[in-house]
């Protein structure tokens, strides 16, 4: 191994090898394998430096360039584009995943090959990337269809959002699939709406998804920035339930901002608002649980991160004095909820 061999000639001593006039840094004796030679590393065989090709190196896969030294950046194998990493035991070996790179997120697939042109599903999630291998944001056009791409810097950058979306002030609407839905009658919040040949949805108008937006300012536009947002409201005890026949998520939380304070409904229909602007999967739930002070009517939300489900729940706090943000059902020290509870958002 690599690692192994660091060691073994820093034991011995050994200066580094002649370097050629070609640059090529010539063998000091007739042992092949990995040798590092001021600063840089290199892969012997027969006695010559191997060159443009991969080479194994303990921990994975190595590109070994033209001058026979090992490979770190991006670069081009083959009409194929890696990152290989920087540092570490793990230098030169591709990176996978998402990585941050000249200011932008790209992702690697398990062989360590950038995305170009094409969807990427992660965690529950599409995302595309553009053909540089950057990830697109605000609205695309992909396959003759239009697409809305989360451009904020939240946690959630470069997701594909559906349902109602604001872009320049317009709010839009966007299918399951993520495709623009255009000149086309939907049902919203229980009514009947017309989304015009531009996509629009017309006369659409939500108070609790504009007040969401305006929070979510001072939020940072962060999952835990909405939780300590709307959990640090005063808490107050409203004798209050929404009518029949109205949207739970949209009454409550429209009332929460107008008055700034609520309760366990109101608190959590505003948090809902808030984390569905920001592209999350979120459920507002309702049902009974097991509080400090007994069985107790309660409501709280659900957030699906890297497909577990967590408990977010905006009014812990004000009875524990322990924050609620990302519990788990049966977490010991928390609120027993019971499992007939309805989501209803």
């Amino acid at each position: 191994m690599r690692g192994g061999l660091k060691r073994r000639l820093a034991a011995l001593g050994l200066a580094a090898a002649a370097i050629l006039a070609a640059g090529v840094p010539a063998l000091a004796d007739s042992g092949d394998g990995w040798r590092q030679v001021d600063g840089d590393w290199y892969y012997y065989a027969g006695g010559e430096p191997v060159t443009s090709a991969w080479q194994p190196d303990g921990n994975g896969m190595c590109y070994l360039g033209e001058d026979g030294r090992m490979v770190t950046g991006l670069v081009e194998v083959d009409g194929e584009t890696y990152y290989l990493q920087e540092s570490g035991a793990t230098a030169g070996n591709p990176a996978t995943g998402w990585q941050w790179i000249d200011d932008g997120w790209r992702w690697f697939d398990e062989q360590g090959v950038m995305a170009r042109s094409q969807w990427i599903w992660d965690e529950g999630y599409w995302y595309y990337a553009g053909p540089d291998g950057e990830l697109l944001t605000g609205l695309q056009t992909i396959g003759g269809e239009t697409y809305y791409f989360n451009g904020r810097h939240n946690g959630n950058y470069g997701l594909m959002l559906t349902g109602p979306v604001y872009v320049d002030g317009e709010m839009l609407l966007f299918d399951e699939e993520g495709a623009q839905v255009v000149d086309a009658d939907v049902t919203l919040l229980d009514e009947q709406w017309h989304v015009n040949e531009d996509g629009v949805i017309e006369g659409y108008v939500s108070e609790a998804y504009d007040a969401a937006a305006e929070a979510l300012e001072e939020a940072e536009w962060t999952l835990k920035g909405a939780y300590d947002y709307v959990s640090e409201l005063p808490f107050s005890h409203y004798d209050y339930r929404a009518p029949d026949g109205v949207v739970h998520s949209e009454h409550y939380a429209a009332f929460g901002f107008e008055h700034m304070s609520g309760n366990c409904y109101i608190k959590s229909a505003m948090f809902y608002q808030m984390a569905r602007l920001l592209g999350y999967e979120v459920y507002l739930c309702e049902g009974w649980c097991q509080t400090t002070k007994g069985p107790s009517e309660h409501a709280w939300c659900e957030v699906v991160l890297d497909g577990k489900t967590y408990v977010m729940d905006l009014t812990f706090p004000n009875d524990t004095g322990m924050s609620g943000y990302k519990l788990r059902y049966g977490q010991k020290g928390t609120y027993r909820y019971m499992m007939n509870f309805a989501r209803v958002g």
